[in-house]
């Protein structure tokens, strides 16, 4: 629970401190999350349920290795999709622009709203620098990112390594603040949305990389029989069935 308030935390945080900053940058970063849920989220969530479900199923069996293998499979699927989500973004970077921020173009009628189309779009919705057409260039580094947070989260949990991912929430806050400091002050692109939007996703990658070396080491020390650090307490007595340091060769 703490790990998912704090990872909408730094989604919320940006789009307020976006807000005050200006609606327009506010806006861009709620029209690219908009979009999120299609590409990224769509590819990963299925996976993230097979994981969570066929997992316990190989733990209560006590087949570990088969568990990490298929965990391990299953992330190593998972960076294939960065080329496919870079193949339906990247070329398609004015078209999202545009379907994204429909919604915006209903102030262009409106006087005292050009201004604000006009930081969303650019002059004549021509684009131009910090404008939606710009921020969507980091909207598949997001997409990327959520997609193998999701799966590299099914697998910790499965887990239940839950003191570990408390942990690690509390690292990825930390380089988080540092994040959002160094965006909302580090000159030349200082409050602007793609700036924002990229700090919105530190947590997941410093969890990405803390959950997948979490079950690197993991693996290593069951393989060797090792359970001492590994889980604690009724976790590890749920997940082995044992409450010694030894579990049964999985060779």
């Amino acid at each position: 629970m703490a790990l998912d308030l704090c990872v909408q935390l730094s989604k919320s945080l940006a789009i307020y401190l976006a807000l005050l900053t200006d609606a327009a940058t506010a806006y861009q970063l709620t029209a690219m999350d908009s979009y999120l849920p299609s590409y990224g989220m769509a590819y990963a969530t299925g996976m993230a349920f097979c994981i969570k479900i066929i997992g316990p199923i190989f733990l209560s069996m006590k087949e570990h290795e088969f568990f990490f293998k298929f965990a391990r499979a299953s992330m190593i699927i998972t960076f294939f999709f960065i080329p496919l989500i870079v193949g339906c973004t990247v070329p398609f970077i004015e078209g999202l622009s545009l379907s994204s921020g429909q919604n915006a173009c209903e102030y262009a009628g409106s006087t005292e709203c050009v201004r604000f189309f006009t930081n969303v779009y650019g002059p004549n919705a021509e684009g131009g620098q910090y404008t939606l057409y710009y921020s969507f260039r980091a909207f598949a580094f997001g997409s990327i990112v959520e997609a193998i947070y999701i799966v590299a989260r099914a697998v910790i949990v499965t887990m239940l390594d839950f003191r570990f991912i408390l942990k690690s929430t509390g690292v990825a806050m930390i380089f988080y603040i540092v994040a959002i400091i160094v965006v909302s002050v580090a000159k030349p692109f200082a409050k602007e949305a793609i700036s924002y939007w990229s700090a919105m996703f530190v947590p997941q990658v410093v969890l990405i990389f803390l959950f997948i070396g979490r079950m690197h080491t993991q693996f290593r020390r069951i393989v060797r029989g090792d359970l001492k650090g590994v889980m604690r307490g009724r976790f590890q007595q749920k997940m082995f069935g044992n409450t010694g340091n030894e579990v049964e060769s999985t060779s």
